[in-house]
C-alpha cells in the first residue's frame, strides 16, 4: 500500500466536499465551509503520511536520511532481525540459532572498535572454543541462569576464555532466551567465525 494514499474515510469526506463545492455558486457561505473542510482534509492526509513515514522500519529511515544508527555502545546497527519476519530476504541466522535469542530477535552489528568478548565453559566437558560469546565476564551460577546454559552435559561455566574481536567485524547480538527452567535475559553474541589469533591470555 502506498504510504501516501489517503484512507477510505478521507476519500469519503473529500467526495462530500466536492458535492458542497458544486453548491458554492449559489451559496457563498457553503464556499467558505468547503474551503475549511478542504484545508482540514489536506492537513489530515499530510499527518497520516507523516505518521507512516515515522513508523517505517529503521532500515528505510536510514536509507532515506542517509545516516547511520548506532547502538548504546557506539557500534553500527546494521539491521534488527526477527526470525518470524525474514521474508523475502533470508535472516543471517537459521531458526535454531535465532531461537536462543529472546523473541527470536537479534541485532546485526558492525563493531566500531576492537571489542572483548567472553565465553564460559567447564573443561573437559565443554570446549572453550565456540561461536557463542557475551560481553560480560560473569561465570558460574550467574552465567548459567542469565545465559540459560544447560548443565546436563556438564557445563558448569566455571572456566572462562576471552577474545578481542577486531573493529569492523560483524556480530549478532541480543538477549538469551529462557530455556530448561533458566531465566536467560543476559547479553549473548553469536559469531559466524572466530579467528584463533583473537584469543587473549
Amino acid at each position: 500500500m502506498n504510504p501516501y494514499q489517503p484512507s477510505k474515510t478521507i476519500l469519503r469526506t473529500a467526495c462530500a466536499v466536492a458535492a458542497l463545492l458544486l453548491l458554492t455558486v449559489s451559496f457563498p457561505s457553503w464556499s467558505q465551509l468547503a474551503g475549511v473542510l478542504e484545508r482540514s482534509i489536506g492537513k489530515k492526509i499530510s499527518q497520516q503520511a507523516e505518521r507512516k513515514v515515522l513508523s517505517a522500519s529503521t532500515e528505510k529511515q536510514l536509507v532515506a536520511a542517509n545516516v547511520v544508527t548506532r547502538t548504546k555502545r557506539g557500534d553500527i546497527l546494521v539491521k534488527r532481525w526477527n526470525q518470524h519476519f525474514c521474508k523475502p530476504e533470508p535472516c543471517p541466522l537459521d531458526k535454531d540459532k535465532a531461537a536462543t535469542f529472546t523473541g527470536h530477535s537479534y541485532n546485526e552489528i558492525a563493531l566500531e572498535k576492537d571489542t572483548v568478548l567472553y565465553r564460559v565453559y567447564h573443561s573437559p566437558a565443554a570446549k572453550p572454543d565456540g561461536l557463542w560469546w557475551k560481553r560480560s565476564p560473569t561465570k558460574g551460577t550467574s552465567a548459567i541462569i542469565g545465559n540459560a546454559i544447560p548443565t546436563e552435559h556438564g557445563n558448569y561455566a566455571d572456566q572462562m576464555v576471552k577474545i578481542r574481536v577486531p573493529k569492523g567485524q560483524t556480530i549478532y547480538e541480543g538477549k538469551s532466551a529462557a530455556q530448561g527452567g533458566l531465566a536467560g535475559g543476559d547479553n549473548q553474541v553469536f559469531l559466524k567465525n572466530v579467528d584463533p589469533s583473537w584469543k587473549l591470555r
